[in-house]
């Protein structure tokens, strides 16, 4: 199941020319977001130069609202392939506009063989991943992740860019927006490599805390204290 430019995520071959459609319908709805997010939550993007500007790249970031995907595919310049929870695509409406934005399910809880093949390849073909390795919505400061990410890193050799999102805890209820007035942030930091697991510590140089010393879990925990830091709460590397 290729998931190359000229295929849809979901398996299905696409010829050029409904390629560039759905290139077009994802840059207007981006623009349409966009333009939103600034007027209504003033929204504010940093460190937009740490994403690679051609090959695979994977976006981790903390998460707390439905919020966080249009805000994160907003900050960041190429197109973001997201994983979204299953349930969201119980709805056919939802799902296939979920899908025509280049979301693809993937079942909380468990290891998703297929979900992973698909990101596996869109990797492959040198797209922009979007993972909330915490897997479910928290309270904005970034919890224990899961080790999808980290995984995928280390089988593609992609870079993990580190990924908070500032502001979106509480601007949904019940599916419905919330205007209360406030500023969103997100911010990017600097690209860690499967290669830097070999120096055995955290981004800013720090050893994680001992007790798992499996490559995996070593890089799960070195985003999630680089996500950490990006939010603005320093909280020591802790075991999965």
């Amino acid at each position: 199941m290729s998931v190359s430019a000229g295929h849809a995520v979901a398996g299905v071959r696409r010829s050029p020319v409904v390629d560039i459609l759905g290139r077009a319908w994802y840059s207007a709805a981006r623009l349409l977001v966009a333009l939103a997010l600034h007027v209504v939550f003033r929204l504010e993007v940093e460190g937009r130069e740490n994403i690679p500007e051609r090959g695979p790249v994977i976006l981790a970031s903390n998460h707390s609202s439905y919020l966080d995907p249009p805000v994160v595919g907003v900050g960041c310049p190429r197109k973001v392939y997201f994983m979204a929870k299953k349930e969201l695509f119980s709805s056919r409406p939802i799902g296939a506009l979920l899908g025509s934005l280049g979301g693809f399910a993937v079942a909380r809880g468990s290891a998703d063989r297929k979900a992973l093949r698909t990101a596996r390849r869109l990797l492959d073909d040198g797209e922009v991943l979007g993972i909330f390795p915490e897997g479910e919505r928290g309270s904005g400061s970034p919890g224990k992740g899961e080790a999808g990410a980290a995984w995928l890193s280390i089988v593609t050799g992609s870079p993990v860019v580190p990924v908070a999102v500032i502001g979106t805890a509480g601007t949904m209820a019940n599916g419905f927006l919330s205007f209360r007035p406030r500023r969103i942030k997100v911010r990017f930091g600097p690209p860690i490599l499967p290669e830097d697991l070999s120096e055995g510590s955290c981004p800013d140089g720090r050893r994680p805390a001992a007790g798992n010393s499996r490559p995996r879990e070593r890089m799960t925990l070195m985003v999630m204290r680089e996500v950490s830091r990006l939010v603005g709460r320093e909280e020591e590397c802790s075991v999965l």
